[in-house]
This record gives structure tokens, sequence and C-alpha cells, in this order.
């Protein structure tokens, strides 16, 4: 698997589903995410975005590299595509 995973490079892994948001506004927010360049470290376990460094592990030691795509998009990427729903929900940008 590459070192660094782009949200965008994932569109074989389909959008996170959860009860709450709409699956229209899933793909919306994870359109929103893959323009600002969400990515993440298998390396180094790092996520970033064109902005910058958004979470690391604190104590480093602690991260082990995931096996699949399917692992990234539901343990880091998921997460963030759910929060983006959740602000625009309440009014706020993604």
């Amino acid at each position: 698997m590459k070192n660094i995973i782009w949200l965008k490079d994932m569109k074989e892994e389909k959008d996170p589903v959860n009860d709450k948001f709409d699956p229209e506004l899933v793909r919306e927010c994870r359109g929103i995410l893959e323009k600002r360049g969400l990515r993440f470290s298998n390396k180094t376990g790092i996520i970033r975005d064109n902005t910058g460094e958004l979470e690391r592990y604190t104590v480093q030691s602690e991260f082990e590299p995931h096996e699949t795509l399917e692992e990234v998009m539901r343990w880091e990427f998921t997460r963030y595509i759910f929060n983006s729903c959740s602000r625009v929900l309440y009014g706020y940008k993604a």
C-alpha cells in the first residue's frame, strides 16, 4: 500500500454510512474534503490537508500502519467526513 493515501484517490471505497446524515450530504462533504487535499500518511499516522497538519499520534510508537484502504477509510477519513456533515447541518462550512 502507498505511503500517502489521498481521499480523492479512494473512489473505489464506498461512502461511510450513518443514520444521522443523508447519503447526498455525505457525498457532498466527502467531495469538499477531497478538494481540500485530505490525506493520510500510512508511515507516520499524520493527517493533513491543504492548510497543513490536522492530526498526529501523541505517542508515535503507538501508531501501526493500516493494511487496507478500507481500514484507512473507516479509521481515519470517516470521522472527518461525518464532522463536516455535522457542521453543515448546524449551518457552518464543511
